[in-house]
């Protein structure tokens, strides 16, 4: 190898290094400086590396000579940062502003007792919460009309649930934002079924998924698929009986169809590739993609879904106790209520989030609605599991007459909310023996995506 060629190999080398250095942020070179008039604090530093996303916390020591340990003043406190933070960063010197005085009162930046501490996150490795905004470039702009400082990102990334701007019941997140809270999946292995159970449908057997993912905290409610389909799924005869607004009630008399497209043009799965994720351009993800920018965006495969419901237990239900302190069944949600003019049975929807979340903060896992799943309606593989197989990554059957819906509903009895629980309807809404009208209202869904940030 001449001198010539071995200069062009190392350069490339080093370019490729160069190309997927890790992100970095150096703390000893992050800056924190106050103004004195406004107290608005300015915190610079150098992002350098990978893209990645950025996020900050403030920390505090009270002891005067500040020689004690630091700790954080609480994520709620700094919910209002603004600038090159909890976002995809892209290398370079950056700058993120506070204003205390709006969530830390009369606070002044002084005597070296707090500091801010800026971290980077690998994009395959995100922070635990996702919000995406729903807003049409047009809803913005409109906005914009009256409110100059209206300037939302399409997509945000925080650390905890105390660092949602708003907290996580705002009802924002019900209605013009999408707030996703990320699975840790990849690697585990646990059992999916029902335990010492000896029915096809329900037999146990170990799972393991191979990646982390991002699920909705809340099923979808009719504000947010309206503003991305463009039409409600259903008109109800007027809001419920308690006085709840539809607007934050789970979207429900939704078709399989409608979300993804026909089943048999847009499959699930491809009887090639084992997976497919195409959808129709026009199907409500589809278009949730193309406003979004995150083309992951999917209905749950069946193992995803039972996942986060169990949020890492392994018990019927996710508290260990009763359904009806976590969603809302037969049992506890009866408020009368008519679709198209055709009475059903006196149960009604909730408005998404009034129950107790699972251990991963994730709302009406049981009962509310049933949740649509990509898989096809079949048996478990029972000799696979009496083998002690692990299903890596199961995508369901090839083929069927029915998908998968999870979680139980508002018209059903509590078994049906059961972690394991499992029932079929057509790509229509339909179980596929029962009346069109008093079997496909209580189906609705919650959306997932690839923990990558974008």
């Amino acid at each position: 190898m001449n001198s010539k060629t071995l200069v062009f190999s190392v350069t490339t080398i080093l370019s490729a290094s160069t190309l997927f250095a890790e992100p970095r942020v150096d703390q000893s070179a992050v800056t924190l400086a106050q103004d004195s008039q406004s107290r608005l604090v300015t915190v610079g530093y150098e992002l350098t590396g990978e893209p990645a996303v950025v996020t900050v916390d403030f920390q505090t020591n009270t002891l005067a000579n500040a020689a004690g340990d630091w700790v954080s003043i609480g994520d709620v406190n700094f919910t209002n940062v603004i600038g090159d933070v909890n976002q995809v960063v892209q290398p370079g010197v950056r700058t993120i502003t506070w204003q205390p005085d709006k969530s830390w009162p009369g606070q002044r930046i002084n005597d070296g007792r707090v500091r801010a501490v800026v971290k980077a996150w690998a994009t395959n490795a995100p922070p635990d919460y996702c919000v995406v905004c729903l807003l049409s470039n047009a809803d913005i702009q409109t906005r914009q009309e009256t409110d100059v400082t209206f300037n939302p990102i399409r997509r945000r990334y925080f650390v905890s649930s105390n660092a949602v701007p708003g907290g996580v019941q705002d009802r924002m997140y019900k209605t013009d934002y999408l707030l996703l809270r990320k699975c840790p999946a990849a690697g585990v292995v646990w059992r999916m079924g029902e335990a010492g159970s000896t029915s096809a449908t329900t037999y146990p057997h170990k799972v393991r998924l191979t990646r982390d993912y991002y699920i909705g905290i809340y099923e979808v409610t009719y504000g947010q698929y309206k503003g991305i389909f463009g039409s409600a799924p259903t008109a109800w005869s007027s809001d419920n009986a308690d006085g709840e607004n539809k607007e934050i009630h789970p979207a429900m008399y939704v078709y399989w169809t409608n979300l993804r497209g026909n089943a048999t043009s847009y499959p699930w799965p491809d009887a090639n590739t084992n997976a497919n994720h195409s959808v129709a351009a026009d199907s409500f993800f589809g278009k949730l993609r193309t406003l979004s920018g995150i083309a992951s965006f999917d209905l749950p495969t069946e193992a995803q879904c039972e996942y986060a419901c169990r949020a890492g237990t392994g018990t019927d239900y996710a508290n260990g106790g009763k359904v009806t302190d976590m969603g809302w069944t037969k049992s506890n949600s009866a408020k009368g209520v008519t679709v198209d003019a055709y009475s059903i049975y006196a149960a009604s929807m909730h408005t998404v989030g009034l129950k107790q979340p699972n251990n991963w903060g994730l709302y009406d896992m049981h009962g509310n609605v049933g949740e649509h799943c990509l898989d096809w309606s079949a048996d478990y593989d029972a000799e696979a599991a009496d083998n002690g197989d692990i299903a890596e990554d199961p995508v369901g059957a090839a083929t069927g007459t029915s998908k998968i819906v999870r979680g139980g509903d508002a018209e059903a009895t509590d078994i049906y909310a059961k972690s394991f629980n499992r029932t079929g309807r057509n790509t229509n809404g339909q179980y596929p023996s029962l009346n069109f009208y008093s079997s496909r209202v209580y189906v609705g869904f919650r959306v997932v995506c690839d923990a990558v940030a974008k």
